[in-house]
């Protein structure tokens, strides 16, 4: 039955970054917003545990274990859009303990969970913020590292708010199809990006960037 719920999440997921990429517009109109903030605020106190049921942790989080690699250096401020309950965001936090990491999500009921599961963690350096990742609260070039997983993808809004050098990773735990991947890959090349990777991390794929540093000639 676990098999038969991948496959669905699978097919599922595939065709909904595909319309993100497709139809990047629809995913900043309020209908959207509101439709997103409305599904997830109800899934919030069942989340964890219809996520234990699709997969294992290591599985979800595989794509942000194959992007971390790719870091030149640890972040010293990393931002984690729609995060949800905070799986990913926790996980940043340890694998970067000495980083100031902030879980960012439209649901208030999310970060609600998020904030609970963190203190039960006893996790310090770790803060949740309830917002619109396509209207980030953030001034320009203030993080180091920039992720979503799993979720709408907003890149113009990740490198607005992403340090010239810094990086940025668009994560799927379900999707690695030719057509997302190109998708995907076209996207970031029009953001000017550079080190543009797109690869497969366990059933899905890990896409990362990095922000060009702009060298100032006298």
């Amino acid at each position: 039955m676990n098999a038969i719920k991948r496959l669905l999440a699978k097919t599922a997921a595939s065709h909904f970054v595909m319309i993100s990429f497709a139809m990047p517009g629809l995913l900043k109109t309020q209908g959207f917003v509101r439709l997103m903030n409305r599904i997830f605020s109800g899934l919030a106190p069942s989340y964890d545990r219809i996520g234990s049921r699709l997969a294992p942790e290591s599985v979800f989080l595989c794509p942000l274990e194959t992007a971390s690699q790719e870091l030149k250096q640890p972040p010293e401020r990393a931002l984690d859009l729609a995060c949800g309950t905070g799986l990913a965001t926790f996980r940043l936090k340890r694998l970067f303990p000495g980083a100031g990491v902030i879980g960012a999500d439209i649901s208030t009921e999310m970060i609600q969970v998020m904030n609970s599961k963190a203190r039960d963690a006893g996790l310090q350096g770790l803060f949740a913020l309830v917002c619109n990742s396509a209207e980030l609260p953030f001034s320009d070039n203030r993080f180091d590292l920039v992720i979503t997983q799993n979720a709408p993808p907003y890149p113009e809004e990740m490198v607005r708010v992403l340090r010239p050098g810094g990086s940025l990773f668009l994560l799927y735990s379900f999707v690695y199809l030719p057509l997302v991947r190109n998708a995907v890959t076209r996207r970031l090349k029009r953001l000017n990006l550079t080190e543009i990777t797109v690869v497969r991390a366990g059933d899905g794929m890990a896409a990362t960037a990095r922000k060009p540093v702009v060298s100032c000639h006298v």
